[in-house]
């Protein structure tokens, strides 16, 4: 949560487009996700780069368990970084349940834009109910035209 806090106090406030509804992770079938894919953003793409960078020199994930390591990897540059927001899991069997034919076509396109002003730490934690999500920290972003 220090990284963060750091990384906050000199990342200002920037705006993220919504793209596309669709089906996620890309190419994997059966699909897990419901999601929508945010615009290419070069200050989210920074700030990511920060983070990733922070994390490394301080070797903390050393102290993270192997199955978490692999999941941070994946999402944070060592498979391909791809911003989106998870609106809903797809659990296996039911996609299967459905036929080919039934299943819903959700590609579509759509341009929305909003504007990130913190950074949120939470914490994931997968029950049979679905998944359930903490914040562990807010760090609100830097905002050079208040005074």
């Amino acid at each position: 949560c220090q990284i963060v806090k750091e990384i906050s106090k000199i990342q200002t406030i920037f705006s993220l487009e919504f793209k596309k509804v669709l089906y996620g992770p890309p190419n994997k079938i059966p699909p897990r996700l419901v999601w929508v894919e945010l615009g290419k953003n070069r200050e989210l793409t920074g700030l990511v780069e920060k983070l990733k960078q922070k994390v490394e020199e301080t070797g903390i994930l050393r102290k993270i368990e192997k199955t978490r390591l692999q999941r941070y990897a994946l999402h944070c540059g060592q498979g391909e970084f791809s911003p989106h927001i998870t609106l809903g899991r797809i659990k296996t069997w039911q996609w299967r349940r459905i036929e080919p034919e039934e299943r819903p076509d959700i590609g579509k396109d759509i341009s929305l834009n909003f504007q990130v002003h913190s950074i949120e730490v939470m914490e994931s934690q997968l029950k049979r109910s679905g998944a359930e999500y903490t914040v562990l920290e807010s760090a609100p972003l830097s905002n050079p035209g208040k005074l």
